[in-house]
């Protein structure tokens, strides 16, 4: 059950974030599909109470962060209470103003997070900065593409194949040598 969803539309221009979540409980089941935040003076979707079933699928993030330059991320969940199902999915952030295209800032409070097929264009510091639980995040974005080294005639190419794995979030590395 969704307690908000929005399809569609734009948040432009606010001297403040253009979205902000920040409630004394947890929230579940925010959805935002196909909408466009742009030209916010800071994030363009903050996240600051916790969220249960939070998707965000289909979104233009454009120039956020405007009253103080590459201070602000496009989306950033920053959560002071737990928050866990955050799905980031076919999004664009682009804009130099912005810091970040996605942000995440807790690994304790921040727990199985999806992106998927997200695109990424001239932030500031890069396109995403991920201090989530990173056991639990399921990483299929197409802005990293992780190389695979070794001899394939050893175990070296194994290695750096679970590791690879292993940092895209895809599978927990228990092997042992």
């Amino acid at each position: 059950m969704s307690i908000f969803t929005m399809t569609g539309g734009v948040i432009r221009n606010n001297v403040g974030p253009g979205v902000f979540i920040d409630w004394t409980a947890i929230s579940q089941g925010i959805k935002f599909h196909g909408v466009t935040i742009e030209g916010n003076s800071q994030h363009g979707f903050h996240v600051r109470s916790g969220v249960d079933d939070l998707a965000i699928i289909g979104c233009t993030f454009r120039s956020n962060g405007v009253g103080n330059l590459g201070s602000y991320a496009g989306c950033i969940i920053n959560p002071l209470l737990p928050s866990t199902k955050i799905r980031f999915i076919g999004n664009t952030s682009e804009g130099t103003s912005q810091r970040y295209g996605f942000q995440t800032t807790d690994s304790a409070a921040i727990t199985r997070v999806m992106l998927f097929g997200n695109t990424y264009r001239d932030n500031s510091l890069g396109a995403r900065n991920l201090a989530d639980d990173a056991a639990s995040r399921l990483d299929l974005d197409l802005t990293l593409t992780p190389a695979v080294t070794g001899s394939r005639g050893g175990n070296a190419v194994l290695t750096s194949l679970l590791a690879a794995l292993t940092a895209r979030g895809i599978i927990v590395n228990n092997t042992t040598a």
